[in-house]
């Protein structure tokens, strides 16, 4: 008990020095994340389940398998009526990333400086971080959970007894798991990388072997447990099913592949793409040249620097590569938005050097570009706002005017979607991953269009979304360029001429 004590009072005031020493590294990157995502912020895109949580003032993140965010927001909100205080709710969301970024450097024992701002601010704009980033009611739980995953993989660093580092990273990572289940990938990327750095440079690893597989495994079977007391949604039970074991490996490769394809097809082509690419060479060549320096025996370390990016690529799609139906969104590739940073500070003594100020210059290219995709985003989103929107206010006034003259209207469909803002096409095809980030919300594959119709008209809210089964639509009562209205058997159906099923969704 007491070696337990000694290990919660060693982290705390590990954790605390690091704040103390790095809180003007932290007012940097909260002040420049906050200005890259400014263009987002006054977009005024409610995203995706903001929609209805600013309607409806609901948490209920436990029905995600994710009951550690109900509770923290219960104890920030003091109600379990979460509200609307973006901009509020984002900068906290890069106050706990900005620690997350210390933390790191601290992980892998690199001098501590304001000017290491320039190597975390990829992290917080990140394409891998930037859709969880868009939640305004989400978003601080969310990062919580990449800080409580990286403070496990600093546990390992702390010299601790062996048990209670174990048991205080199983504490970290299932508390991650119940904030957001792929952050645990952080977690995996930063001690794959820490036994790395060590297996090169010398130093314990059997003992970082075992702690990490003991406490990745133990936090696994916690969170299990908790999963099982949960009262989860249709959306966590269709997404949860792992393959069966005859099925995991074939299951597995496919995965991998699909996953490999959508980051080859979003994003090749692009800046940083090309910058991206060049970090991890680097990351190749520099390690192939510390190692022929540096290492008696040279096979093992070569083999070790050859398989270590595929390795981390495999965390960052993480769990998902093993689903039977995985969700296929970057918000959980999150892990992906440490890895460039993480890379430069596992470097191994290069950081004086020539080699360090070329990577160096690579990881300006990088925030540069990022910082542009970012303010990009925003112009995007403000965009499709402006455009959904347009449609939206003479829809609300159309299906309005149906219900006042039609009476006993019970219900409602959607068939088809808005269509993309014909100004964001061109650009759909230099950047694809946009199309991706953006999604078209009002249409009929998911309830969003109907709780839109609801944002804005009172009676709307009087009748219930259901799929329609008229098979002979009646003459249309209202058509417009953009979308018709059919009356019909009590239920009024709105259809919009883009009947696309938005697969890339």
């Amino acid at each position: 008990m007491m070696q337990f004590i000694f290990g919660c009072k060693v982290l705390y005031t590990t954790l605390r020095d690091l704040i103390v020493k790095n809180y003007v590294t932290c007012i940097i990157l909260v002040t420049s994340w906050s200005i890259a995502f400014s263009t987002y912020l006054f977009s005024g895109r409610l995203y995706i389940d903001d929609i209805n949580r600013s309607i409806k003032n609901y948490d209920n993140w436990r029905t995600g398998g994710r009951p550690l965010s109900d509770i923290l927001s219960r104890l920030f909100f003091l109600s379990s009526s979460p509200f609307n205080i973006s901009p509020i709710s984002h900068i906290i969301f890069f106050a706990f990333i900005a620690v997350s970024g210390i933390i790191i450097v601290r992980i892998f024992g690199k001098r501590e400086s304001p000017k290491n701002a320039i190597y975390i601010f990829p992290i917080g704009i990140s394409p891998f971080i930037i859709q969880i980033a868009s939640y305004t009611f989400d978003s601080p739980w969310y990062a919580i959970g990449v800080l409580t995953a990286t403070i496990a993989a600093l546990i390992s660093t702390l010299g601790l007894d062996f048990i209670v580092g174990i048991i205080l990273q199983v504490l970290f990572i299932a508390c991650s798991l119940c904030l957001y289940q792929p952050t645990i990938s952080v977690f995996l990327i930063l001690s794959i990388l820490l036994i790395f750095n060590r297996f090169l440079q010398g130093g314990e690893k059997k003992k970082l072997i075992l702690q990490t597989a003991a406490s990745t495994i133990g936090a696994l079977a916690v969170y299990a447990v908790i999963l099982s007391t949960l009262p989860l949604a249709r959306y966590a039970e269709r997404h949860k099913a792992v393959f069966h074991l005859k099925d995991l490996f074939n299951g597995f490769l496919t995965n991998t592949g699909k996953f490999i394809s959508i980051l080859y097809t979003d994003w090749h082509n692009t800046p940083i793409f090309y910058i991206f690419l060049t970090i991890l060479l680097l990351f190749i060549v520099y390690n192939f040249i510390y190692v022929t320096k540096h290492c008696q025996k040279k096979l093992a370390p070569f083999l070790a620097v050859i398989f270590i990016i595929p390795i981390c690529f495999v965390a960052i799609g993480g769990v998902q590569l093993m689903l039977a139906n995985p969700v296929w969104q970057y918000r959980v590739m999150v892990a992906g938005s440490i890895l460039s940073t993480v890379l430069y500070f596992s470097l191994p003594g290069i950081h004086s050097t020539i080699r360090g100020k070329i990577i160096s210059f690579v990881m300006v290219l990088l925030c540069i570009h990022s910082l542009l995709f970012a303010s990009l985003y925003g112009f995007v989103s403000k965009m499709q706002v402006q455009y959904e929107n347009y449609i939206l206010n003479h829809l609300v006034y159309d299906v309005d005017s149906c219900l006042a003259r039609n009476d006993g209207i019970k219900s409602l469909d959607i068939k088809g979607s808005v269509r993309i803002s014909p100004a964001l096409v061109h650009l759909y095809k230099i950047f694809p991953v946009l199309k991706r980030f953006n999604p078209v919300t009002f249409n009929g594959r998911s309830m969003w269009g109907y709780v839109q119709l609801k944002y804005y008209s009172s009676q709307v809210a009087d009748i219930n979304f259901v799929a329609s089964n008229v098979i002979n639509l009646p003459p249309p009562t209202i058509t417009t360029p953009y979308y018709s209205i059919y009356v019909a058997d009590n239920e009024i159906i709105i259809s919009f001429p883009n009947n696309e099923t938005l697969e890339q969704f």
